[in-house]
């Protein structure tokens, strides 16, 4: 049995995740290493039973303090690539500039870990991270994965799914929701998660600043809401030809976007079951609230509106002002009509504008999964054997435990009346990887075999032969 370095790379949230890590899977497997891509639980559950010592731990942000320690125990390398840390984000602190809040919030999601590596988005956040992260920290500016996937010989990954979505949907434009406090009164006590905070031993002093902030954030986000659906009214009759398609966020209540929009004839609810960009390709044009996916859409050359509530107090600490821009500023059904009548003439970035966003996004000719391994090879890791998980080990009283709790969950949510998507809505499976990695063998001709296992129901292996 040959011995590699294995990566081990949880999945959080399937729908943004699993596509771009697949995509970094292959490159490194065809460097002769062995990844295990699955949910979290999953891929905790596997490092605890290892009997020695090895491989890498490639994760998105913080652990707590017990699986961090349990990482370092069991893995030669903890890298993390903060997706969720980029260029053009929408901060939450107000009166703080970019380089503060990068440093702030990169400092409280790591506080409790020994991370070997950070790789950060840009120069301007690896700048903010070296400032907080400890010494023995290597960070380097490698660009997010994600952006990988916006070049044009990689969205071939993506055209079975952008011709289904053209074949449903036809003339669409879509809106990705970022907004989250659709409910004024509880939205912001739900997702304030107070225990969370006092398990990070954070101060009184540090929770009230960051509640407060939060609060403040939230108003900000529901007067937007207040602000579109009010838009909507007006511009439904507009859309005779083209529909707008809602996505909401993972943590927004359907229930409550189709509520809202049920006497709209022209609108409908699209849940966020499946990855954003072949959405963002089938359509005509985007519409976003600050969301970092128009970032992706400004590099697809999509058309792309801002919607800015010029009536809202807290713009100004909120729009992300460089991010205009790029982007059609939608402030009243006037503007809404007008960027929708002039879709067709929309023209792609000019030189200038391209050349300075493509720089902000740290988007180079190499691609950020060859730069992550090329550095990850810098580092003394051991092989180690391909990991099988016997039936009899699998602790299915653990499964059922958790199958019951979210139902539990999903009772809970109907009492309220209040719908959340999954943040693995569909089991991670070699079937659903093969199809991206035969696409990838393909395109660059390569005649070697990528073998894909499914190690427990979500949990793949990923390795060339």
């Amino acid at each position: 049995m040959s011995l590699k370095k294995n990566i081990y790379i949880p999945i959080e949230i399937k729908v943004r995740e699993f596509v771009p890590k697949l995509f970094f899977a292959y490159k490194a497997a065809i460097k002769n290493y062995r990844i295990y891509i699955g949910s979290k639980t999953e891929i905790l559950e596997m490092i605890e039973k290892k009997e020695k010592r090895g491989g890498i731990f490639f994760y998105k942000g913080g652990l707590n303090k017990r699986n961090s320690i349990l990482i370092k125990k069991k893995c030669d390398l903890f890298a993390i690539m903060d997706e969720e840390i980029v260029p053009n984000m929408q901060k939450y602190m107000n009166k703080m500039s970019d380089q503060s809040f990068f440093s702030y919030i990169i400092k409280n999601r790591l506080d409790q870990n020994n991370a070997d590596k950070y790789y950060t988005s840009n120069k301007e956040i690896n700048n903010a991270a070296k400032k907080v992260l400890p010494n023995k920290t290597l960070s380097l500016p490698t660009g997010n994965l994600k952006i990988d996937l916006w070049k044009d010989g990689n969205l071939d990954l993506y055209a079975a799914k952008k011709k289904k979505i053209e074949k449903k949907f036809k003339n669409f434009i879509i809106f990705n929701s970022d907004i989250r406090y659709l409910h004024k009164k509880n939205d912001f006590e739900d997702s304030f998660d107070l225990d969370v905070f006092k398990s990070l031993k954070k101060d009184s002093k540090f929770i009230k600043t960051e509640m407060s902030n939060l609060k403040r954030f939230s108003k900000f986000k529901n007067e937007n809401f207040l602000f579109l659906i009010k838009l909507l009214a007006k511009v439904d009759k507009n859309l005779k030809k083209i529909k707008l398609i809602i996505r909401p966020h993972p943590t927004e209540d359907i229930n409550i976007w189709r509520t809202v929009t049920k006497s709209f004839k022209n609108i409908e609810i699209c849940p966020p079951r499946d990855d954003v960009i072949p959405y963002i390709l089938a359509s005509k044009g985007v519409i976003h609230n600050g969301c970092t996916t128009s970032n992706a859409s400004i590099c697809l050359n999509k058309p792309t509106g801002y919607l800015v509530d010029n009536s809202n107090i807290y713009n100004k600490d909120y729009v992300v002002k460089n991010k205009l821009k790029y982007c059609f500023k939608i402030s009243n059904s006037e503007d809404f009509i007008y960027w929708l009548n002039n879709l067709n003439k929309h023209k792609p970035l000019n030189y200038r504008n391209k050349e300075s966003f493509f720089k902000k996004m740290n988007i180079q000719k190499e691609s950020v999964s060859d730069l992550v391994i090329k550095d990850l090879s810098n580092s003394k890791v051991f092989k180690e054997k391909k990991i099988y998980i016997p039936k009899e080990n699998i602790n299915y009283f653990t499964e059922f435990l958790f199958k019951i709790k979210n139902k539990i969950k999903k009772i809970l949510y109907t009492k309220k009346k209040r719908l959340y998507i999954s943040k693995i809505p569909s089991a991670i499976t070699h079937l659903e990887a093969n199809k991206y990695i035969k696409i990838l063998d393909k395109n660059d001709k390569r005649k070697e075999k990528t073998l894909i296992r499914q190690v427990k129901d979500n949990l793949i292996e990923i390795e060339c032969s």
